[in-house]
C-alpha cells in the first residue's frame, strides 16, 4: 500500500446518485408516505450535484454523506412535514330544512324522495303514495324525510 486508502466501492457517477434520489422519492411518493425515504432521495439528489463541484474519490464517501446528509434532513424535518400532512381541513356541515317539495320514488320496496339535490328515504311512507307524485317535506333528520301530501285534503 502507498498510504493512501484504498476504496471498496469505485465514485459513483454524479447521474447514478441523482437517480437514485429520484427512485427513492418516487418510492416514498407511490408507496410508502412515511416521509423517510423521502429525505434520503433528497440527501442523493444534493449529493450528486455537489459531485458536479466537488469531486469524491470512493464512492464510500458519497454514501456516507449521503446517509448523514438523509439522516440530519429526516430528523430536522420530517416531524414538522407530518404535522403539516396530517391537519384535516374542517367538513362544514349542511343543514337541510324542510318545507320545500320533493318528487317521490320507489326502489327496491323502499319509498325514496329526490329533495335538495340529494335522495332519501321516507321515513313515514303511506300506502297511497304515487310514485313520480310531488309531495312537502316536513321534517329531515338522520339522513330520512317525513313528508305530507302537496295539497292536503
Amino acid at each position: 500500500m502507498d498510504g493512501q486508502n484504498p476504496a471498496i466501492l469505485p465514485a459513483f457517477a454524479n447521474w447514478q446518485l441523482l437517480s437514485l434520489g429520484v427512485i427513492l422519492i418516487t418510492l416514498e411518493v407511490t408507496l410508502l408516505n412515511f416521509f423517510i425515504l423521502l429525505w434520503f432521495g433528497i440527501a442523493a439528489i444534493l449529493v450528486g450535484i455537489w459531485g458536479f463541484f466537488i469531486p469524491f474519490e470512493h464512492g464510500e464517501y458519497q454514501l456516507l454523506a449521503t446517509a448523514v446528509m438523509g439522516t440530519g434532513l429526516l430528523l430536522l424535518f420530517r416531524n414538522r412535514l407530518l404535522e403539516v400532512n396530517q391537519k384535516t381541513p374542517e367538513m362544514t356541515l349542511e343543514t337541510f330544512k324542510a318545507g320545500e317539495a320533493g318528487r317521490l320514488m320507489q326502489q327496491d320496496g323502499t319509498w325514496m324522495i329526490e329533495y335538495q339535490g340529494s335522495w332519501w328515504q321516507v321515513a313515514n311512507p303511506t300506502d297511497n303514495l304515487k310514485a313520480g307524485e310531488t309531495v312537502r317535506v316536513t321534517k329531515v333528520e338522520n339522513n330520512r324525510v317525513w313528508i305530507q301530501p302537496q295539497n292536503p285534503s
